[in-house]
């Protein structure tokens, strides 16, 4: 936990020393990253290299005036020029009349058709804690359209049926058309929002840093019920734990240690947990998952849960490191970045731990799967890909100053992915991962 705090009040520096080291870092970053051999076929050495194929960095006076932890991780989302105008859809609205329409006809479409920007088939969409939003050609890098709001977002976005909803820190929640980044509506939380929206059947769910929990209906974004948490605690961690919907039920956690479910649609409670320990800090901030009828979740005071969700009762708890962010279910693992330091995975059903991977400083961003490898990058370190059968590194890229926010890696095959990040200073990166067989290159 101390290791966390210090990586949080780092996040202050002198703004004229930043600026310097930005545009070093921006002007100096490597091509490529170092590849090491992996497996073997006839004798043949393999090894996976990490291509750097295009950089964006959002253009704003802002990133040189401070830091701020940037938690936005990129998504990528396939567009449909017909997804908000189906009938059928899940998030059909009025609303998003700044649509993209059929071609136009005489003079006026002809010079319509020449200035209108084409959409890409998927966009790459990230948001940082100083403009705003950025959608972008995963191809290329190239800005497709841009939202800005005040003080930005530092949390993940979510994308369902062509509508992007994003909580952020000017305490509004956001609704974007997808294709265009135009507004759809927009939802006064009158606080900061520090975490990730969920939605399901038509409702977007959020909590708010003031442990207020809302649900919206996800077309309008007009307030269905909310459930205000009091929190007498005089200390929190600048965080915030993601709501997760099953079986009608909605789960989640507040600041004060306490996981509780509601009736997903009502609003009303059907039971509460207290987590609390006995430390300062009492928050459960990490995203709820479950699987297999078992609900993971995690408490700043270095410890991680899994709860049978038939009997309400713990199955087990692991104390060596809780879990922030996301968790990744690998197989019959579950892993995931802890506030001390490092990755550990751990046995679903047992608790034990089966494998680890630890940091000489800073701490780990939530894991992601590529090909059955790690990916995960450092706030004070490289992006690096590791091979959990072997518990060796194979990859890793050096970015400049660290990353905070989880990766997404995309596989392309058995032999290629690409992996996007989003580094300390708000760049966005695209890698393409390529196995080779040919000599180790550093």
């Amino acid at each position: 936990m101390l290791r966390l705090l210090k990586i949080i009040l780092s996040h202050s520096l002198s703004h004229f020393f930043l600026s310097y080291v930005i545009l070093l870092s921006y002007f100096i970053i490597p091509l490529s990253g170092c590849s090491t051999t992996s497996l073997n076929r006839e004798g043949q050495p393999r090894h996976l290299t990490l291509n750097n194929k295009w950089t964006y960095a959002p253009q704003s006076e802002a990133l040189v005036l401070f830091r701020q932890l940037n938690l936005s991780s990129p998504i990528l989302v396939k567009i449909d020029s017909n997804t908000n105008n189906n009938e059928g859809s899940p998030l059909n609205s009025d609303s998003s009349s700044e649509l993209i329409k059929g071609s136009k006809s005489g003079i006026r479409g002809f010079f319509s058709s020449l200035f209108k920007k084409t959409i890409p088939k998927e966009l790459l969409i990230s948001g940082n804690p100083y403009t705003g939003i950025s959608a972008l050609n995963p191809k290329t890098g190239k800005s497709i359209w841009n939202y800005n709001f005040k003080y930005g977002t530092e949390v993940k976005l979510t994308e369902v049926a062509g509508y992007l909803f994003a909580a952020a820190n000017d305490g509004f929640i956001y609704c974007l058309n997808t294709q265009t980044g135009s507004l759809i509506w927009s939802f006064p939380t009158r606080t900061e929002n520090l975490s990730e929206l969920y939605v399901n059947q038509g409702i977007v769910y959020v909590i708010t840093s003031n442990n207020t929990l809302y649900a919206l209906e996800a077309l309008s974004g007009k307030q269905i019920w909310i459930y205000a948490r009091p929190d007498a605690s005089l200390f929190s961690v600048r965080m915030g734990s993601r709501p997760i919907v099953y079986q009608n039920k909605l789960y989640t956690a507040f600041s004060d240690g306490s996981l509780m479910a509601f009736q997903a649609k009502t609003g009303l409670v059907e039971w509460e947990k207290s987590f609390i320990s006995t430390k300062k800090f009492k928050d459960l901030d990490s995203n709820i998952i479950i699987n297999n009828n078992t609900l993971f979740f995690s408490s700043f005071d270095n410890k991680t849960y899994a709860l049978d969700l038939t009997t309400n009762e713990l199955k087990w708890s692991f104390e060596g490191g809780g879990a922030i962010g996301d968790f990744l279910i690998l197989g019959s693992f579950i892993c995931f970045s802890t506030s001390e330091s490092g990755v550990k995975c751990l046995d679903q059903d047992t608790g034990m731990v089966k494998w680890e991977y630890t940091l000489k400083k800073g701490i780990a961003s939530s894991p992601v799967s590529l090909n059955g490898l790690l990916v995960f990058g450092e706030t004070q370190g490289p992006l690096r890909v590791i091979n959990v059968n072997t518990q060796t590194e194979v990859a890793h890229f050096y970015s400049g100053r660290g990353i905070s926010a989880t990766s997404l890696a995309v596989s392309e095959g058995s032999d290629k992915g690409m992996i996007y990040f989003v580094s300390n200073e708000s760049y966005i990166y695209a890698m393409e991962a390529k196995w080779g067989y040919q000599k180790d290159r550093f």
